[in-house]
């Protein structure tokens, strides 16, 4: 026949054998949990390297552009031009205005 102090210590582990089993239940949903968006972001990855473009086709799509547009660099010399053709008329026109003004 078990002694009293003998049924104390197994109802303490049977106590904690329930604890350890919640937490084992505890730990396996936050696995379960875990894997969904292990699995999710899996997917996530997958599709957006799927909708990447690789490194060749990105620069015969630039490449394209390039050719189809005209670039800042092709037009910065009419600008210049158009500033200068710009100032030289303002500049004549005061000149102008000032000969007159003091004739």
């Amino acid at each position: 026949m078990p002694t009293p102090h003998l049924n104390i210590e197994i109802g303490k582990l049977m106590a904690t054998v329930a604890a350890l089993q919640n937490q084992l239940t505890d730990i396996k949903k936050e696995i379960n949990i875990l894997a969904d968006q292990v699995s999710t972001l899996r997917e996530e990855l997958s599709n957006f390297i799927g909708t990447v473009q690789t490194k060749n086709t990105c620069q015969l799509i630039h490449e394209k552009l390039k050719n189809e547009y005209v670039s800042k660099l092709e037009i910065l010399p009419l600008k210049t031009l158009a500033k200068t053709v710009c100032i030289t008329a303002a500049t004549a026109i005061c000149l102008a205005l000032m000969n007159l003004i003091l004739k």
